[in-house]
């Protein structure tokens, strides 16, 4: 499969921005990723032909910020954990 993975990866306590990224033609997968505190940010990102898959993430803690459009309305590109993931801000 073609894409970008950051399986494990751990976001603790610096800041990661992917605002503006462009999504396409790939898969974006955060496999066992760990989110638990800093701050990650996807601000204005767009998905004309790729996807960005948290679906497999192993803690949601400290969850990546996104546009509230996209949070309230999630595009089909976007894969969130399921929720048994999800903690409480």
């Amino acid at each position: 499969m073609k894409g970008v993975r950051f399986t494990r990866a751990t976001f603790s306590g610096s800041e990661v921005s992917f605002d503006d990224a462009v999504f396409s033609g790939s898969t974006v997968k955060f496999d066992d990723a760990t989110f638990s505190g800093g701050e990650v940010s996807l601000h204005g990102v767009t998905f004309p032909s790729g996807s960005v898959d948290f679906h497999s993430v192993a803690s949601w803690d400290s969850p990546p910020q996104f546009d509230d459009l996209v949070l309230t309305a999630p595009p089909a590109e976007l894969l969130l954990p399921p929720p048994d993931i999800v903690r409480p801000s």
